[in-house]
């Protein structure tokens, strides 16, 4: 047995890989060792499942499980462990199934009456292999689908009727995905990462091999339908919605989706039959009971959706139950004259035989139309209707989406997709990157990639970068291209924002009136770019304080947007965010609610609930009841919006995390302000990159906080980090950075710790002083604060030498009164003091008492 099969025992949860299957395999047993007998089952484990973890530490191993939240944990118990240990396995939801493993006879019985998730004791290896190998068959097929609605947005299926939004940007993936060309390098990108994966399964290492000189786009279907790599990854990716992972395994995806379209067309074109199918299940009660609470909601699916015509096979796979788990069958309708549900029988293709596979391809959507309990089958069933009702009423979103196709290729229009529909900046930044160094630099693509990227920095507010990706987008087109070529107006549009956001506002107004001009000399009518450029010309005109023609703009872009897209689109909620604004300017307030709360309804409709657009619009509506004194309507409005997203299976933690950060910033109770900012700042540290801007106004926010209560050790410790994770994302001279170290510098006053506060307002001044832009006034206020400061610490350094002194002369008295011969030197006022403080002396000596001092400076210290 090769050494590289030796894994290490006993891992903690911060130790453990990422699995990219459904299923956790665990081997728990405390004479797990390096022997060749333990070696030699290992590696049978590796066989069934990728993912194995081997304890022989109970602890660790229930700490282990307890962690893992995407898969569903198989764990293999010593007979000898087994009745310490399977009360709490048995009470973990992710544990799915329990194999009870004794050596020489068939002890504990009992177990498999008091623990349902207990598959059976066995004796013998090979029955316990066959065993494992049999249920992740049957668990794998039931994991495709019902997983609802959990906080790790694991979406199999989702509540179209609430989440429409996220399903019509699954359709838009799927579409894009599909339009992207076909290649052998896109295949050896899947099989390289299949490879990286399966390294030590020597079983899957074969079938890759295989797949490689084998696989024909005409034999998806035939490699989807055996229990290998292909199978459970793919699903695996599309049950979790991973768009990293689905772009890779595109290759297949396309493949598989094309020939399920091609057979539904051979096998159903002109039929007007209604099918009746099939799907038997075990289905944890909580999901079953968001189904039964379901009925007439539309809900979708991601994944392929397996079915079969005979009910006696989709029985077949329901296993156990419990009260953590309920029996279901699903009885689904389909009429053949449907247009867009793509369905086919795949008998002729399945390597399993007799099973009677029809399979439904992405985003089918069924009608929840009854859920009862059918005591014959003592099981429950659940009805539905395959529709194309909330498929037709995504086409003119989606069509509108197509129509950028003629101006982006589907390479490039697949990262837009990710910053602009997902939000998902860090991902779009890594695909873009990705695809530089992938181009050629003569690619008819590359500098839409630049241009891209350099959008992708600007949403996260790294202007330098982004305006170094603009201009060198620009300097490609200018070289290829005809100089009114509308991609020169978009280059020139982009530079103007970076421009219009450092405050060079005229050289911003001559990009976008340049660009302006070469969209005019090319649509004599309206168009999209058109109609953005005209809004960015509102923005800076806002910007310039000149509101009237600030509306003007944006009327005239909103009109336009109005006349070439859908009723419900980002760019109209945007727009009318941005009139808003200028309401609110404007000191409008009422007027900057309605438009506010009219694009915060309509980002809800068609973005995902954490997209930054729609939490944008939130905290607008929240600012605007702060400011105008209501704090009490904006913590109903809080308190509404998170009843709605905890009650929503899609919720966004995200989104509940800038909600629970609202609720703080208009609570009146300082302590319960704290509770709930820390309960945010916790949310957004578990779900986004640690430098993200929003944890860093979170740490703030603290920070004052814990100011206001005067909990200075706090309110420094909050302060120091938010300037850390500033220092790392903001460039050095940016007013952020100038104003954490400034607040420090206070904080550090009022601990009267002179020096260091000193220390940072000089930091704070000196990169005042390098940008003379910056208002006079703060520069003026923060050298009198240095200079009181520096007053403060010399009054300081004043009180401990007086305390000093005293005591010394009294000494000196005693000494003299005992006889002592000791030449004690005499010590005066002006002894080892800083000439600064000369001056002073006189003065303070006037003003306090010694002992009074003395006193305090003792308490302080």
């Amino acid at each position: 047995m090769s050494t590289e099969r030796i894994r290490k025992r006993n891992r903690r949860p911060s130790e453990i890989e990422q699995n990219l299957e459904d299923i956790t395999l665990i081997w728990l047993d405390s004479n797990i060792d390096d022997s060749s007998d333990s070696l030699h089952t290992q590696s049978l484990l590796d066989d069934l499942n990728n993912d194995v973890l081997l304890y022989t530490d109970s602890e660790l191993c229930i700490n282990c499980i307890r962690a893992i939240i995407k898969e569903r944990v198989f764990v293999i118990v010593a007979g000898t462990l087994s009745q310490s240990v399977l009360p709490q396995l048995h009470s973990l939801a992710v544990v799915t199934a329990i194999f009870i493993f004794c050596n020489g006879h068939k002890g504990n019985v009992p177990l498999l009456n008091n623990y349902s998730k207990v598959i059976d004791i066995f004796t013998d290896q090979q029955s316990l292999l066959q065993s494992i190998r049999k249920t992740i068959y049957f668990v794998l097929k039931q994991t495709l689908a019902f997983s609802l609605f959990d906080h790790q947005k694991q979406k199999s299926t989702r509540d179209v009727s609430k989440d429409w939004g996220s399903f019509t940007w699954f359709q838009l993936l799927i579409d894009i995905l599909k339009q992207i060309p076909q290649t052998e390098q896109a295949k050896r990108d899947m099989l390289d990462k299949c490879r990286e994966y399966y390294a030590l399964n020597k079983t899957e290492m074969k079938r890759i091999e295989q797949f490689e000189i084998t696989y024909t786009e005409d034999k998806a279907i035939e490699w989807y339908t055996r229990d290998s790599f292909v199978y459970r990854l793919v699903n695996k990716a599309l049950r979790t919605e991973d768009v990293e992972l689905l772009y890779l395994f595109r290759f297949f995806i396309v493949d598989l989706s094309s020939q399920l379209e091609h057979e539904w067309r051979r096998l159903y074109s002109g039929k007007t039959e209604i099918l009746t199918l099939y799907r038997g299940q075990t289905m944890l009660t909580e999901e079953f009971d968001k189904l039964k609470k379901s009925v007439g909601i539309i809900i979708s699916t991601n994944g392929f959706f397996s079915t079969t015509r005979d009910n006696q096979v989709a029985l077949g796979f329901i296993v156990s139950h419990s009260n953590e788990q309920k029996r279901v069958l699903f009885e689904i309708k389909v009429d053949c004259r449907l247009q867009i549900i793509v369905f086919a029988d795949i008998e002729n293709y399945s390597q399993m035989e007799g099973e009677q596979e029809v399979l439904f391809g992405l985003g089918s959507v069924f009608k929840i139309d009854n859920v009862m309990f059918d005591s014959k089958l003592y099981c429950w069933k659940i009805q539905m209707t395959a529709t194309d009702e909330r498929s037709l009423n995504i086409q003119d979103y989606v069509n509108a989406k197509r129509k950028q196709m003629d101006d982006f290729s589907p390479t490039v229009l697949f990262g837009r997709l990710l910053f602009l529909e997902l939000g998902q900046m860090d991902k779009a930044e890594r695909y873009f990157r990705m695809l530089l160094k992938t181009l050629p630099p003569e690619h008819e693509d590359f500098a839409s990639v630049c241009n891209n990227l350099g959008n992708v920095f600007y949403g996260k507010h790294q202007l330098d970068l982004a305006f170094d990706c603009f201009a060198r987008a620009y300097i490609l087109r200018r070289q290829s291209l005809h100089a009114q070529n509308p991609q020169i107006a978009a280059s020139l549009f982009n530079i103007s924002c970076v421009l219009h956001l450092k405050g060079h506002h005229q050289k911003a107004l001559y990009c976008l009136e340049k660009s302006l001009n070469i969209l005019d000399n090319n649509y004599h009518d309206a168009c999209q770019l058109k109609a953005t450029v005209t809004n960015g010309i509102g923005l800076l005109y806002r910007d310039k304080k000149e509101y009237k023609s600030a509306l003007e703009y944006f009327n005239r872009a909103l009109d336009m947007y109005k006349r070439l897209l859908p009723e419900q689109y980002p760019d109209i909620a945007s727009c009318l965010g941005n009139i808003g604004l200028v309401y609110e300017d404007l000191l409008d307030y009422d007027q900057a609610l309605v438009y506010y709360h009219r694009a915060f309804e309509m980002d809800k409709n068609i973005l995902p609930c954490a997209h930054p657009n729609l939490i944008n619009d939130f905290n607008r509506i929240i600012d605007i009841y702060k400011k105008t004194g209501e704090d009490d309507n904006a913590l109903e409005y809080c308190q509404k919006m998170l009843i709605e997203q905890l009650n929503n299976e899609q919720q966004s933690n995200i989104f509940v995390g800038h909600i629970v950060k609202n609720m703080g910033d208009v609570t009146q109770n300082v302590i319960e302000s704290i509770s709930y900012c820390r309960k945010a700042l916790a949310i957004f540290e578990q779900l986004l990159n640690p430098t993200d801007l929003v944890i860093i106004y979170c740490l703030i926010d603290i920070s004052h906080l814990y100011w206001k209560c005067h909990l200075f050790d706090d309110a420094l410790n909050y302060q120091l980090k938010a300037l850390d994770k500033q220092q790392k994302v903001l460039h050095a001279e940016h007013s952020e950075i100038v104003l954490s170290l400034e607040n420090i510098g206070r904080i550090y006053c009022d601990m009267q710790k002179w020096q260091d506060a000193v220390y940072y307002l000089k930091k704070a001044l000196n990169i005042l002083k390098l940008n003379m832009k910056n208002d006079r006034s703060n520069l003026d206020d923060i050298q009198s604060l240095i200079t009181l400061t520096e007053w403060q610490m010399e009054m300081h350094i004043q009180e401990r030498y007086e305390t000093t002194t005293n005591v010394v002369i009294n000494n000196n008295k005693s000494n003299a009164e005992i006889g002592a011969t000791e030449n004690i030197p005499t010590i005066t006022a002006e002894t080892n003091l800083p000439m600064t403080m000369l001056s002073c002396l006189p003065k303070c000596k006037k003003n306090v008492g010694t002992k009074k001092k003395t006193k305090k400076l003792c308490n302080i210290q």
